[in-house]
């Protein structure tokens, strides 16, 4: 009778580990797949990104002032002078970059 409870004791623990490895395999894919978690941006990344926009604005009649009053509406504390050199040097910056060959 001890043989039989220590054989089904035996299997319930191979079970238990077999388990734990598979609960290991999902929990390591979950790590491996999981999305990173989005880093925050400072002010001048913020506005780095927000250039295409800022200039299209611009085309569409805006002046740097009052992109930065509404930029500053929303909370971003940047002054139009500002705005107006990140505006330039990030756009020398993006012009200084080797084009691809095409």
């Amino acid at each position: 009778m001890n043989d039989i409870k220590n054989d089904t004791s035996d299997d319930h623990k191979r079970a238990r580990a077999l388990l734990d490895e598979v609960r290991f395999g999902c929990l390591a894919n979950a790590l491996q797949s999981a999305p990173p978690p989005p880093r925050k941006l400072t002010q001048r990344e913020a506005l780095v990104q927000l250039i295409p926009e800022l200039k299209s604005s611009l085309k569409r009649g805006h002046t740097v002032d009052s992109l930065a009053a509404v930029l500053q509406a929303q909370g971003v504390e940047v002054s139009a002078r500002t705005l107006r050199q990140l505006m330039n040097t990030a756009g020398e910056a993006r012009s200084n970059r080797p084009r691809a060959a095409g």
